[in-house]
């Protein structure tokens, strides 16, 4: 099987291609221009190196939040596009689930976190394969016997709140994701020596851990239609912030002229 892996949650623009056990072509950016610009042109560099055509594809895994909004919405877009095209299944990832898959025999708490801006992060927390966690409902696969396991869902939330609740974990944390810079002191200064922080190699999110999840949950006999793949909203957009806002307004307005 070989799987198409496409990440544009974050300021990351990667692709990637899995076939078996190989990484056949991965490439990814954070330059100036936007993942519009970026993502097809990597499509077609990664299929022209690997000498894979795209019929030869098995099915589109897409990073599908949280994240940023813009971001997703090309990612999905750009992969149900060629899952319609092509009649291929698309499997959306959780970003954070992928975060976290880099770094999955690490023998403690992962705790993957992403800037989403406002003095918030969007985080979760899971337990290392190689910790005492064992497989439940929120298990995402790894390659070891012991698969990762998450701890609650996907949250929005600031950073002091997420750090009370991580004090009463009395295990290693690993944190990683593009919040670590603005966050990491900060972090440090509040679980001492309780916190460690992934290496910048592998802190970021990773095109061919999409598509690698992508690969395994194809192999499980997952096919999930294009049309079925949606983003994850941890919460509202600012466009939808705006449109509530206004929508109150004019409902305000209008019980006023009413009396």
């Amino acid at each position: 099987m070989i799987v198409l892996g496409l990440e544009t949650a974050t300021n990351v623009c990667g692709v990637a291609l899995i076939g078996g056990d190989r990484v056949l072509a991965e490439f990814s950016t954070s330059g100036r221009l936007t993942h519009s610009q970026r993502l097809m042109p990597l499509v077609e560099q990664a299929l022209r190196e690997a000498g894979v055509d795209r019929g030869q594809l098995d099915g589109i895994a897409v990073s599908a939040g949280p994240g940023s909004f813009t971001g997703l919405r090309i990612g999905l877009a750009t992969a149900k596009g060629l899952g319609y095209a092509l009649e291929r299944p698309v499997l959306p990832i959780p970003t954070l689930d992928a975060l976290a898959f880099n770094v999955w025999a690490w023998p403690g708490l992962i705790c993957p976190l992403l800037d989403a801006r406002k003095d918030q992060v969007y985080a979760a927390l899971y337990h290392g394969a190689g910790g005492a966690g064992t497989a439940g409902p929120g298990a995402t696969g790894t390659g070891g016997s012991r698969p990762l396991r998450r701890l609650g869902g996907y949250w929005a939330l600031g950073l002091g709140v997420l750090l009370d609740h991580l004090s009463a974990f009395n295990e290693p944390i690993l944190f990683l994701g593009d919040a670590i810079p603005r966050y990491g002191p900060g972090i440090r200064e509040r679980l001492g020596t309780k916190a460690d922080f992934a290496p910048v190699s592998v802190r970021f999110p990773s095109a061919a851990g999409v598509a690698e999840i992508g690969l395994r949950l194809l192999v499980s006999g997952l096919r999930p239609e294009a049309a079925e793949a949606r983003p994850i909203y941890v919460r509202p957009s600012e466009a939808e912030v705006k449109a509530r806002v206004r929508a109150r307004a004019r409902r305000a307005a209008t019980n006023d002229g009413s009396r």
